[in-house]
């Protein structure tokens, strides 16, 4: 466990507000919050530290992020975990994701206080029934059904062995899921994972607050750009099949239209697939001032999934910056969101819908639309919901 701790940087409560000291518990380092989980995570700690609230925030890690000068300027104090990746835990009954996030490191850093704590995710909920903790007020932030989502990266992934570890995984966390009756709250992303959640577990208040993300000043661009744009973290099997699904089913049929394909560490057979298309570019792992650009100048956002769990960060961030967006159904499944995309769910409704919007410029009335539905969705909006359940593990959802 690293330690960073900020005494010499003590930032002063806002004196409008009542004063509040949060633990947060993030599965991943959340900086630089350049994918869906750390976008949730970083932006809610500054919206919790523009709104007067003390966070200490404890990260799990295993070496591929480092620690960031930026979490200790918004926390009071930052603690790291390294996770243990060891192979045993692939073998407990927990998921192997909760397992290697173990830490009584960690409890002993909660126990120093009787203050709220947020788990963010199932993966760090190890500690949620432990009964040393039995009378603190925890909040459960949910991204997704995870036995859901894991079959889900099951059925995209073509790696047997991977195929197997998350079919494995699955199973696990549908198992280890009713530990989230030990949460005083739930606090879910989607219309749909509330439903769900609802149904299941009755008796814990549940609550639906979108992810908090980053906010753009700026309106999306008018009028006409010239191309159409695919983006998401490739190393993600749902999001790798998303985009082989664009290069290889619709660009194909649309040959005067340029496509671009764009995100983080894609694998080689991606690439490959990719390199045979005359009209399909690959932008490999873009810093985020260029993926902003990438968005802002696309004529169309092309926003597909194959599985409709949690919710997909990047439509709303990209409702706040890009013009046209075509979505299937799954990506649009309880997001309240479907009147400002279109929705084309076929190979042949995409592709129709593509070449009918290359020709149509994106006028000052849709953004202005997107812009009002948008405000239900403000950080600060948000934010006030979120401190309710914190305060006393409900919230006024009127």
């Amino acid at each position: 466990m690293y330690c960073a701790n900020t005494e010499e940087y003590k930032y002063p409560k806002d004196e409008r507000r009542p004063y509040m000291h949060v633990h947060i518990i993030a599965f991943e380092i959340p900086y630089p919050a350049n994918y869906g989980g750390a976008i949730d995570v970083f932006y809610s700690i500054m919206a919790l530290r523009n709104a007067g609230v003390d966070i200490t925030l404890h990260c799990f890690h295993k070496n591929t992020r480092k620690p960031h000068p930026i979490l200790r300027e918004l926390c009071r104090e930052v603690y790291y975990y390294e996770r243990d990746m060891r192979v045993r835990n692939q073998f407990a009954i927990k998921p192997f994701s909760v397992m290697s996030r173990r830490s009584e490191d960690l409890i002993q850093n909660l126990l120093k206080d009787d203050d709220p704590i947020l788990y963010e995710t199932l993966a760090v909920c190890h500690s949620l029934s432990d009964k040393r903790l039995a009378n603190r007020l925890k909040v459960y932030r949910e991204s997704n059904v995870e036995h859901d989502y894991y079959n889900g990266l099951a059925r995209a992934e073509y790696d047997l062995m991977r195929k197997i570890y998350y079919r494995i995984e699955a199973i696990k966390n549908k198992w280890f899921e009713p530990q989230i009756r030990h949460a005083q709250a739930l606090a879910v992303v989607s219309l749909a994972d509330d439903a769900y959640f609802k149904q299941h577990y009755a008796n814990v208040p549940c609550f639906f607050i979108p992810s908090f993300h980053e906010e753009i000043d700026e309106e999306p661009m008018l009028g006409t750009g010239d191309y159409v744009l695919y983006h998401g973290n490739l190393m993600v099997p749902e999001n790798e099949q998303a985009a082989q699904y664009v290069c290889c089913e619709i660009a194909p049929l649309l040959p005067d239209v340029r496509f671009v394909i764009a995100g983080l560490n894609p694998r080689d057979k991606l690439c490959r697939l990719i390199d045979k298309q005359d009209n399909v570019q690959l932008v490999k792992s873009p810093e985020q001032s260029e993926m902003e650009h990438l968005i802002r100048n696309a004529h169309i956002n092309l926003l597909l999934t194959f599985q409709s769990t949690g919710i997909k960060l990047k439509l709303l961030n990209t409702m706040r910056q890009g013009r046209h967006i075509v979505a299937n159904r799954q990506m649009l499944c309880g997001t309240g969101m479907d009147a400002l995309c279109h929705q084309a769910n076929t190979i042949e409704e995409q592709v129709q819908t593509i070449a009918q919007l290359m020709k149509k410029p994106f006028t000052k009335a849709e953004s202005h639309s997107r812009t009002n539905i948008l405000k239900s969705y403000s950080n600060e909006a948000l934010t006030q919901q979120l401190l309710s359940l914190l305060h006393q593990g409900s919230c006024d959802q009127s």
